[in-house]
């Protein structure tokens, strides 16, 4: 399923345009580093989201070592959480993922 479900996304980015990947492993298996490096070349951001538990640092890294952008994400599912990104700011600061390649960073 991996393969398949990395193919799939690859595939999408490549046939249209795509802000980012939401929720990139988490519901569906993908191979992080292969699908980074396709999200680069296309100038599209991988989302890292704070509401699931998944291999966000592996995502990170993967992201950081093949130039890719992120957009981190509360996924809320209440108002107030809306906007609550401080854990995947955490994340990213305590990975030295560059802040210039996160779309929604406030600089």
């Amino acid at each position: 399923m991996t393969d398949t479900n990395t193919k799939a996304l690859i595939e999408t980015i490549h046939n249209y345009r795509v802000d980012f990947i939401s929720c990139p492993g988490v519901f569906m298996p993908v191979e992080p580093y292969e699908l980074v490096r396709a999200c680069s070349g296309r100038g599209t951001a991988l989302e890292v989201n704070t509401g699931h538990d998944y291999n966000k640092e592996e995502l990170i890294h993967a992201a950081a070592h093949c130039g890719a952008r992120l957009v981190i994400n509360s996924d809320a599912h209440c108002p107030q959480k809306v906007g609550d990104l401080a854990l995947g700011l955490a994340l990213v600061e305590r990975l030295r993922f560059p802040a210039e390649k996160i779309i929604n960073a406030v600089q």
